[in-house]
């Protein structure tokens, strides 16, 4: 998945050639020399990003943030540039009943495996999506049977979004049910 801001990056900076070209009109004394690139960066750029900022902080709980930014340490993106065992570790403290503390010792080595392992095989190399791509080709190769542990947190990172969208919606039609029955 691709963050926000690298999408934001991606569409307006072709933009950043063209807006340094030009000066921002106004009083001297308010904005010195400040080009419409400064301006574009600084004072719109950042204004957006803190905005969206601000709408993730009130919309997730600590945990909720915590467990979406460890998920997002499986990303295949960039040869897996953001991978990070301490997060994925912190990731299978979430999952008591599949990984108990006796096995969370082991996960770090089993860890460094898996991208060693993923990282000397090019057949990985061009992946972009955990979901159908990283996933798929770990079965195709076989790889998840060596894996065994790194595939079932993968396949619960998986089902989390599935499993909280189902909870979401039996808690929508109880209500239904308890507004028609009142």
């Amino acid at each position: 998945m691709i963050s926000m801001t690298t999408r934001l990056y991606e569409f307006f900076g072709d933009w950043y050639v063209f807006m340094s070209m030009f000066k921002v009109k106004g009083k001297k004394y308010r904005r010195p020399q400040v080009t419409n690139l400064h301006h574009f960066r600084v004072e719109v750029f950042l204004s957006v990003i803190n905005l969206q900022l601000q709408e993730l902080e009130k919309q997730f709980d600590e945990i909720s943030k915590e467990l979406l930014i460890s998920i997002c340490s499986f990303s295949p993106t960039n040869q897996f540039s953001s991978f990070d065992i301490r997060k994925l570790r912190r990731l299978a403290k979430f999952y008591p009943n599949e990984f108990p503390t006796v096995e969370l010792s082991f996960m770090e080595n089993s860890l460094r495996k898996y991208i060693n392992d993923i990282l000397s095989d090019d057949r990985f190399s061009m992946l972009k999506s955990l979901s159908n791509q990283l996933f798929m080709k770990l079965v195709e190769t076989r790889k998840h049977e060596t894996h065994s542990r790194v595939y079932l947190l993968l396949k619960l990172v998986l089902l989390l979004p599935v499993s909280t969208a189902s909870v979401e919606r039996a808690f929508s039609r109880m209500t239904t049910i308890k507004k028609q029955i009142a």
